[in-house]
């Protein structure tokens, strides 16, 4: 009875596993390899089996230029070829360049398919996912597109979802909310759409408005969960920053009302002991002396001019850019300079001390 019975399992064991191999992820269920493919010039290495949803095709060679993989379906056939450093899309006549890459010492290569989505390493490193329905489930090949023969050390191939997924999460990834209007994300030169996945490992682009609606950029902040992460600014609106991790990344922006400034021309003080004394109390009159108050407000960054006007006893000059400034007033024939440093949402007012004489002899 003990062997009937251990035969029976035995029996339903063997049923299992080919029940579950006939059922699991669908098209080949197997890893296939092949070794040492030549392909004569234009001749191309078609992957049987890989016409499914999920599947890969990895090449191991040392040859960086003048082929690639193909996509064919419905008749319809694309290529990503691979041109020293640089990943190029061909559809028929026309050619595009996708991305540059660092080629340098890469002997594998692959193409892991998920729907529309196919995803080119060099490595293990990710370096471009392509994305296209029209070849949802292609079947994937290999070409060679140079003048000469190829020889492939390796490939190996599957049309297997659990073989395929392996390949698939060697590029990770996570996502980037970005909240604020105006504000672009892009990674592999490919403006995402909001909500669209980020690959670790890769650079990601983001594009900021300087200013708008009359405010200016005061404050960026991007974080993975309660870490901080680092942004590079690389120019006026443009930072980049390097996803080491999956999760949630969230980017905030500030922007603060452009500063202004004030300008209060007034009769020199001295302070001391605790008290307040003004100079020249009887040289300088607020009420009418300020028509003969000439100023020019210069910023130091670009060494940009423009002239104060007085309405009243004082100047009011919004809309200013933030940074430092360099004040200029003249005043019974002496020219004086004071400086200010103007941050966004600053409304500051800045004294000028008028005098007879040079201040400070």
């Amino acid at each position: 009875m003990k062997k009937i019975s251990k035969l029976f399992f035995m029996v339903l064991f063997a049923v299992c596993a080919v029940c579950l191999a006939a059922c699991g992820g669908g098209g080949t269920e197997t890893v296939t390899t092949v070794r040492n493919i030549s392909l004569q010039a234009g001749e191309r290495y078609d992957a049987e089996g890989t016409q499914t949803e999920k599947r890969f095709v990895e090449v191991e060679t040392n040859v960086t230029s003048g082929w690639g993989f193909t996509l064919t379906q419905g008749g319809s056939i694309c290529s990503l070829l691979f041109e020293n450093g640089t990943l190029t899309l061909a559809e028929g006549e026309s050619t595009t360049t996708l991305i540059s890459y660092d080629a340098e010492g890469e002997e594998s290569y692959a193409i892991a398919a998920d729907g529309g989505t196919f995803l080119l390493f060099a490595g293990e490193k990710l370096i471009y996912p392509y994305q296209s329905g029209t070849y949802a489930q292609a079947s994937l090949g290999i070409v060679n597109q140079s003048a000469e023969e190829l020889t492939l050390a390796l490939v190996r191939y599957s049309g297997a979802a659990r073989y395929a997924e392996e390949k698939i999460a060697l590029a990770g990834e996570a996502t980037l909310t970005a909240e604020g209007e105006g504000i672009s994300v892009s990674q592999f030169g490919r403006v995402l759409a909001a909500g669209e996945k980020i690959y670790p490992e890769n650079t990601v682009t983001v594009q900021i408005p300087e200013e708008q609606d009359g405010s200016v950029l005061s404050a960026v902040t991007l974080k993975n969960g309660d870490r901080k992460i680092d942004l590079t600014k690389i120019s006026e609106g443009v930072w980049t920053f390097l996803p080491r991790a999956g999760g949630a990344y969230v980017l905030t922006v500030q922007f603060d009302v452009l500063p202004s400034l004030t300008l209060v021309p007034q009769s020199a003080v001295l302070e001391t002991g605790g008290k307040t004394y003004e100079l020249y109390e009887e040289y300088y009159d607020a009420a009418s002396d300020w028509q003969t108050v000439e100023v020019n407000l210069v910023r130091l960054a670009d060494e940009q001019e423009q002239s104060v006007t007085f309405t009243g006893a004082t100047a009011r000059v919004e809309g200013l850019q933030p940074g430092s400034y360099r004040i200029a007033y003249t005043y019974g024939g002496l020219t004086h300079t004071a400086y200010a440093e103007l941050a966004a949402g600053d409304e500051q007012e800045l004294i000028l001390p008028l005098s007879p004489a040079e201040l400070g002899g």
